[in-house]
């Protein structure tokens, strides 16, 4: 029994050759997961796991974080604000293009690659603002009755 004990702890002490790169392996992925645990959380993803040294048990689950990049625009609330103002004071349609120089000039920025889009897709998902027919611009919603009555032709379809 005393002699079965000794073997063991000696065969304990004396590792096989492979176990050194198989140890340096597990380091360098440890490395290599900490470096991507710091890259998502720049992305907005938490990374929850359980200790370095129990990789058996490691887990690593991945919450996506509601994160809303901003970038240089203005938030569409702030914009259709300004908009609500601009077509309330208006007279007469007014063209995107028009509404966009504007709100630049007024210091709000629409954000995207083609601002004029991306403000008629603001004002065309909201009940508050019609586009007029034949592009003449837009007006808001509750103005229409307004502008009914003082030009008809204004809502005319054009024939085609």
């Amino acid at each position: 029994m005393l002699l079965e004990n000794a073997r063991e702890s000696t065969i304990m002490s004396e590792r096989p050759k492979f176990i050194r790169p198989l140890l340096d392996e597990r380091k360098l992925l440890l490395e290599r997961i900490k470096a991507i645990e710091v890259l998502l959380s720049q992305y907005g993803v938490s990374v929850d796991s359980a200790s370095e040294t129990d990789s058996e048990k490691e887990t690593v689950r991945l919450m996506p974080r509601r994160v809303h990049l901003r970038r240089s625009g203005s938030t569409t609330d702030e914009i259709l604000d300004v908009v609500r103002e601009l077509l309330a004071k208006a007279d007469t349609p007014v063209k995107p293009s028009t509404l966009v120089t504007q709100l630049s000039d007024g210091g709000v920025k629409v954000g995207g690659t083609r601002p004029l889009a991306t403000l008629s897709a603001m004002l065309s998902n909201s009940d508050e603002f019609i586009s007029m027919p034949r592009r003449q611009g837009w007006i808001l919603a509750s103005r229409e009755t307004e502008f009914r009555n003082a030009d008809p032709d204004l809502f005319e379809e054009e024939d085609v």
